[in-house]
């Protein structure tokens, strides 16, 4: 399975992909949303010593960038909507978030903690290897700690 993963400065990242000419303007509108995705990131995550777990501090932000980045694109609110904590029984997992547009299930999302990065190719912890090997069969799936992300 091949993974994109995209970090750092993310206009520079979607510049790279090579976008029509004319797509530019978009991809600087989902730079600064993406930025702002990482400023609220930082300000929920004032203290790490008061902080609950990590990836639920990452929650609202990352709502609020799909929020943000769906009207980008064109939909109306409330029409790509987050849904938390889906259970997958035959896979024996719980991704963090479903992604549905119009009501139809288009990807999941799971979060980890800020730092820990987003490639799930380079986990070493046992839990995040086994996470992996059970989300991989999912569509779709996004793994974040808030500032990388891989598809």
């Amino acid at each position: 399975m091949s993974c994109l993963v995209f970090s750092g400065s993310a206009t520079s990242t979607l510049r790279n992909l090579a976008l029509p000419k004319g797509q530019f303007e978009l991809a600087d509108e989902v730079a600064r949303a993406r930025s702002s995705h990482v400023l609220g990131l930082v300000a929920k995550v004032p203290d790490a010593e008061l902080a609950g777990e990590p990836e639920d501090q990452i929650r609202a932000p990352f709502e609020q960038l799909v929020s943000d980045l769906a009207v980008l694109c064109g939909h109306k609110p409330g029409r790509v909507v987050t849904v938390s904590e889906l259970t997958v029984s035959e896979l024996r997992t719980r991704p963090d978030h479903a992604v549905t547009v119009g009501g139809a299930l288009v990807g999941v999302v799971k979060l980890k903690a800020p730092g820990k990065g987003a490639d799930p190719r380079r986990f070493r912890d046992a839990h995040d290897k086994q996470q992996w090997q059970r989300l991989q069969a999912l569509p779709n799936l996004l793994y974040t700690d808030g500032v990388a992300f891989s598809l």
